[in-house]
């Protein structure tokens, strides 16, 4: 297959090199490495854990100086809401940790320490003792694998601003009269302090990875010369096979016969018609086409490829090597049980249909639909245990691609999903 048919050319593998330049500070350790951030969800338990606890304990602690217990309650369980919210949105089948999430933690957190402080309000002689700095402070840290470190800086410093507000309103009350910007600092730094390292932390695991992926990228480049080079020749030499095979003794024959009979016309029709079928599927092929003759189905076989419109050449690498895995998980699952697969790709409404070979602009998104027929159906296999089957899978598919579904019917499990054209 021909570097166009693959999708492998000079400029795709540059832009992939530029792309790795992006401010790393506006992206997440999530969507930079996927895989890897499903390794921090059992610590999004524990720290929520924590941040619970420790409110429960200190309200606990200081009960006889709460004024308004039903606020005091109502802290703590604001806190649970936005433990609850983080723990949604850290796991795997919610991926990616969207913006809107982080911001209804951050809020909810610095409510519940608002609520504390009303109920105790006028009786809070130290605020060192105070839960709400702590848990905000764990709740930012714990998203650190998730959101980009400019996102983590703007929560930790709004989070600051709201709870330098607290001793302002508390200074006539504190029992040490000690410059209110000793107090002040009491309750910024936590939030300041693991916000800014949590930060740190995104901004330099995106940083390392895209050094590694700058390294195999110029890989790439210095030996896109020589596949070039080797498939030109491989694809050469099987079209002369094919000449030398089948074409060339037609021709010879009918140059040394004395007239052209009507099976000979036939004949010539025929292989000229094999030749064009043999071009067209060539053209026609793509990196998927070729992922898919490499799987075999549990029962003989391969999936097959719908794509007329070689919309597969427009994914990005990282939407390639998701895409393949996925329809290799589903392929060989044997709780799936997979008898076939079907992997149809189709343009969204509106779409300019691109040319082959990948040339062309595009002007809206692409439907992918991986189903499988299976033998699964006597065990009535839901939508949840599909996702659970394939969760390593779906949580890259759900950082690379929207509008992820799982459906499941009697006998068949449908995995679709959409991107925009490249």
């Amino acid at each position: 297959m021909s570097a166009a048919g693959s999708g492998v050319s000079w400029g795709d593998i540059r832009s992939r090199i530029e792309a790795t330049r992006d401010a790393s500070w506006r992206r997440s350790p999530q969507v930079v490495d996927p895989l890897g951030t499903l390794s921090a969800h059992p610590l999004s338990w524990i720290g929520s854990i924590m941040a619970v606890s420790y409110a429960g304990f200190q309200t606990a602690r200081q009960w006889e100086a709460v004024q308004q217990p039903a606020v005091g309650i109502a802290a703590v369980v604001v806190l649970v809401v936005a433990c609850a919210v983080f723990l949604a949105a850290a796991h795997p089948s919610s991926s990616p940790f969207g913006p809107q999430a982080a911001f209804a933690v951050v809020t909810l957190a610095v409510v519940a320490a608002a609520l504390e402080t009303i109920s105790r309000f006028g009786t809070n002689l130290l605020l060192q003792d105070d839960f709400g700095q702590v848990t905000v402070a764990i709740l930012l840290a714990m998203m650190a694998p998730y959101r980009p470190a400019l996102s983590l800086v703007v929560g930790a410093v709004a989070a600051s601003l709201a709870l330098a507000l607290f001793p302002i309103a508390q200074a006539p009350y504190l029992a040490v009269h000690a410059p209110l910007a000793e107090y002040i600092v009491v309750l910024v730094v936590p939030p300041l302090a693991l916000g800014i390292a949590a930060a740190a932390f995104s901004n330099g695991f995106v940083c390392a990875v895209r050094d590694w992926q700058r390294v195999v990228s110029r890989a790439a480049l210095e030996i896109e010369d020589e596949a070039r080079i080797g498939l030109a020749r491989s694809v050469q030499q099987q079209q002369v096979s094919v000449l030398a095979r089948d074409v060339l003794p037609f021709l010879t024959r009918g140059i040394n016969a004395q007239t052209v009979e009507r099976e000979d016309v036939d004949r010539a029709r025929a292989l000229a018609d094999t030749l064009r079928g043999s071009l067209v599927a060539e053209i026609g092929r793509t990196w998927l086409d070729d992922v898919a003759d490499g799987i075999a189905l549990p029962g003989g076989g391969s999936p097959g490829v719908d794509d007329p419109d070689v919309l597969a050449l427009r994914m990005s690498g990282e939407q390639r090597v998701a895409c393949a895995a996925l329809v290799a998980a589903i392929s060989r699952d044997d709780e799936i049980a997979a008898r076939s697969v079907a992997v149809v790709l189709r343009q969204g409404p509106g779409a300019r249909s691109g040319l082959r070979g990948g040339g062309g602009s595009a002007a809206s998104s692409v439907s992918v639909q991986i189903s499988a027929m299976t033998d699964a159906a006597p065990r009535s296999l839901s939508a949840r245990r599909a996702e659970g089957i394939l969760v390593q899978y779906l949580a890259v598919v759900r950082v690379l691609f929207e509008g992820v579904v799982v459906r499941v019917a009697p006998g068949t499990v449908t995995v679709g999903f959409d991107y925009a054209q490249h």
